[in-house]
């Protein structure tokens, strides 16, 4: 039945509605992947970075529910597809990927997951270029349960700890030296699991990672846990598929009532906070949540940065520029004088898709 219902939501959207099935050597159905014209065009657009994790068993069926996530515009969920598996082996996983390479028109730059090995088998075979993150909240939720009891409440390790592997502003060189010198402070070179997070440190940590367009989801590294959690609110476990398909559509619906809100309150005018210039043009520019973002590092440029030199070579200015707010770190940002392009070595605009602090006092 529930494969009759796709047919016709198929035929009714002109094939704009996607879906493929799978079944067993004995006709039972093992996989199910669909996505809509909106999710299409959605990650079409937001598809930079894709979050992928399995979450509950859905159903009768018992059948694994598997939402494919990035973040709009509003750094708010977005939901581009989904699956349901009957397992979680790894070639189940392979079929859902390759659904969705069918499906969309571009693999995705970026995927984020939990540490499941059998979606860590499975990526390179079918997104051989796609870099592989794991969910940094996913393992560090863990952290607390692989130390001692003393030093899990000691909160001068946990800050320490939670600055050198939360920051993106950190280099790869600063990363792993900040990291050993915890490690031989509080002697834990004997730490089995903190040596393994260590050792896979190039696929969770955000120094391995500033090169990537991240969005909202370089900080906020939990985006299938909180859609998952989402998607629970509508699911019972005595559903049937077209029972799971009308609660689906119910979430969507939501999720998109939500998105089109934001949309709205974007579109009016909202005045300027700081009244510069600059700020202005942001205000038209970018969407509320983000404006409220770039305001925040323009008013940072105030009260947390310095310039400490600044020399001109060809076309091109060069500011070296003092963070007080990472205690004094100085970043290098080039003006182009002939197009006013900007770039800061915190890559900062590359991960989050707007201006830096730095950058912003340098174009004072």
């Amino acid at each position: 039945m529930i494969l009759e219902k796709l047919r016709l939501k198929r035929e009714a959207s002109k094939n704009t509605f996607f879906y493929e099935h799978g079944v067993d050597k004995d006709g039972h159905l093992i996989g199910l992947f669909w996505s809509d014209a909106i999710g299409r065009r959605n990650y079409s657009v937001f598809g930079d970075t894709l979050s992928f994790n399995p979450t509950f068993r859905t159903n009768k069926c018992n059948m694994v529910f598997d939402p494919f996530t990035g973040v709009d515009n509003h750094w708010s969920n977005v939901t581009f597809a989904s699956a349901l598996l009957a397992n979680e082996c790894h070639t189940s996983f392979e079929w859902a990927l390759g659904a969705f390479d069918r499906c969309m028109d571009h693999p995705p730059p970026c995927v984020i997951t939990d540490q499941c090995l059998a979606i860590k088998k499975a990526l390179p075979n079918v997104w051989p270029l796609a870099k592989h993150r794991l969910c940094m909240r996913h393992i560090m939720n863990k952290l607390t349960g692989k130390i001692s009891p003393s030093l899990a409440c000691d909160k001068v390790f946990m800050k320490q700890m939670k600055a050198c592997v939360w920051s993106d502003y950190l280099t790869e060189d600063e990363f792993e030296q900040n990291w050993n010198a915890i490690i031989e402070e509080y002697q834990l070179s004997d730490n089995g699991w903190l040596n393994d997070m260590y050792t896979i440190r190039k696929e969770w940590i955000p120094a391995y990672f500033n090169d990537v367009s991240m969005a909202g989801l370089l900080r906020t590294t939990s985006r299938s846990e909180s859609s998952n959690f989402y998607f629970q609110h509508f699911h019972r476990s005595g559903d049937t598929l077209v029972d799971f398909m009308k609660r689906y559509d119910s979430a969507m619906d939501r999720q998109r009532n939500i998105n089109a809100q934001n949309n709205k309150d974007s579109e009016f005018k909202f005045n300027s906070i700081t009244g510069l210039k600059i700020d202005k043009d942001a205000s038209r520019l970018y969407t509320r949540h983000l404006y409220y973002l770039v305001v925040e590092e323009i008013e940072a440029t105030w009260h947390h940065t310095r310039i400490d030199d600044m020399s001109l070579v060809n076309d091109v200015k060069h500011f070296k520029v003092k963070d007080s707010l990472l205690n004094g770190k100085v970043f290098v940002v080039k003006v182009r004088l002939s197009d006013h392009d900007v770039q800061c070595d915190c890559k900062h605009y590359t991960r989050r898709g707007y201006l830096c602090r730095h950058a912003f006092a340098s174009l004072h």
